[in-house]
């Protein structure tokens, strides 16, 4: 956020205000320092807005920086310094800081939220890209109201739990029981109390899956990839655009390839991105593997062919370091669309190779 020739206002800054008022300048370095710390502790991807009290700071000390040079150059020169920095520090951070082109947890939310059957109810734990913005949506401008969202990871707070029996009322109200039981034994923990583990495990695994399976006799029922274990586990999973349906049987599910509303964010890629680009792929793969299972190669290669097209084409070489694990999704994903890319050409062979002998 700072060119660094602006941080000389700021040093001006530090020191103007160390000789007037100490005690000021000493709150304002406490506030930089405190921000670094925690920002450096806290194990998460998105670093930036844990950077703001740094970029508060260090804004405060170069005010008083610029109140130094008025102080001794009087207000023609403050003011061409300040508008001098403003016009650098736009020239050289426009690109990195804005994001205006960035529309891809819009579309992601909207293509999910579109594709989801009439009253359907999906578990996924996709916050950053799909679950936090579906709520936006669905309550602010209406989008598939009749869909349920539930994340697993937050039933396991005690107020989600209740905040479903508000929502949902008729999704809830078949597993009354079982989520009071998980409730009652939820509550210790919550209250900094003794509590059993192993009894809110268990009441939670009980109440989840109810949950599943009550749900299922009269609406249809949904997860995403990284939750097929958790919540799929006993179902047949039936790939469905972006997402897997819980099927009882193993018959099969026609369903017309998809066409989603997809805007990339050229020039960048961290693992957010490269993670929205793998969602819509690995799930378009998911679904050419189901139609191959079936002998529908022609599906199968359509359905390649379609993934395909979500390919950021990374160049590794031009990705700088990322927080935590950024680089290491990055070049997974790197490495995800280079086999999906042999796995099209070899249906493609497949299909000719059959053609040939027929």
């Amino acid at each position: 956020d700072f060119v660094w020739v602006g941080l000389i206002p700021a040093g001006l800054g530090i020191a103007w205000l160390a000789r007037r008022q100490r005690h000021l300048a000493i709150a304002i370095g406490l506030v930089i320092v405190v921000s670094s710390f925690f920002a450096a502790s806290y194990r998460i991807r998105e670093l930036d807005p844990y950077l703001i009290g740094c970029v508060l700071g260090v804004a405060m000390f170069s005010a008083f920086g610029l109140a130094a040079v008025l102080e001794r150059f009087g207000p023609r020169i403050t003011l061409a310094t300040a508008f001098g920095l403003v016009v650098l520090s736009v020239v050289l951070h426009w690109r990195d800081c804005n994001e205006s082109p960035n529309r891809l947890v819009r579309d992601l939310a909207d293509n999910q939220l579109r594709s989801l059957p009439p009253n359907a109810v999906l578990f996924t734990t996709q916050w950053d890209y799909f679950l936090a913005a579906s709520w936006y949506f669905q309550e602010v401008e209406g989008l598939r109201r009749d869909v349920v969202i539930v994340s697993p990871d937050l039933l396991r707070h005690g107020w989600y739990v209740d905040e479903l029996v508000r929502r949902a009322p008729d999704l809830m109200a078949p597993v009354a029981g079982e989520a009071a039981t998980y409730r009652r034994a939820l509550q210790p923990f919550e209250e900094h109390r003794s509590y059993e583990v192993a009894e809110i495990r268990s009441a939670y695994e009980t109440f989840l899956d109810s949950l599943v399976a009550r749900a299922t006799e009269d609406r249809p029922v949904l997860c995403t990839s990284e939750v097929a274990k958790v919540v799929g586990m006993g179902w047949n999973l039936v790939p469905t655009h972006l997402a897997l349906a819980l099927k009882a049987d193993t018959s099969y599910v026609s369903e017309a390839p998809p066409s989603y509303t997809f805007w990339p964010w050229p020039g960048h890629m961290d693992g957010f991105v490269a993670t929205t680009h793998w969602i819509y792929a690995s799930a378009l793969e998911q679904r050419a593997d189901y139609e191959r299972a079936h002998g529908k190669l022609g599906l199968a290669h359509e359905y390649l062919a379609l993934a395909s097209r979500f390919d950021p084409k990374i160049q590794l070489e031009a990705v700088g370091p990322l927080p935590m694990d950024g680089n290491d999704v990055v070049r997974q994903t790197a490495t995800f669309f280079t086999g999906l890319n042999k796995a099209q050409h070899a249906i493609s062979a497949a299909r000719s190779l059959g053609r040939a002998q027929r």
